[in-house]
């Protein structure tokens, strides 16, 4: 009975053994692959954004004031010096 299961053992050791030398020897996906892969997915996401949002849709073109608002209302303009000037 001893020398079955020693048999199993040494079987199941050396399946073991096979199996983490095959994924350490596995290709690797080449950089052209990975290049092709990244590109694919940057396109469809170009795609996807160009036919949800059209690049004509700026509700605020033209409609930006030209001065800015937060130095006509600001009560601390002149009261605050600023110690580092």
């Amino acid at each position: 009975m001893s020398n079955k299961v020693s048999i199993y053992t040494a079987i199941c050791v050396i399946f073991a053994t096979v199996v983490v030398l095959w994924f350490l020897t596995k290709p690797w996906p080449a950089d052209d692959e990975l290049q092709n892969a990244t590109d694919a997915i940057d396109q469809a996401s170009i795609d996807i954004n160009s036919s949800v949002v059209p690049p004509s849709a700026n509700p605020a073109k033209d409609a930006v004031p030209a001065v800015n608002p937060i130095e006509k209302t600001n009560p601390f303009k002149d009261e605050y010096q600023n110690p580092f000037e």
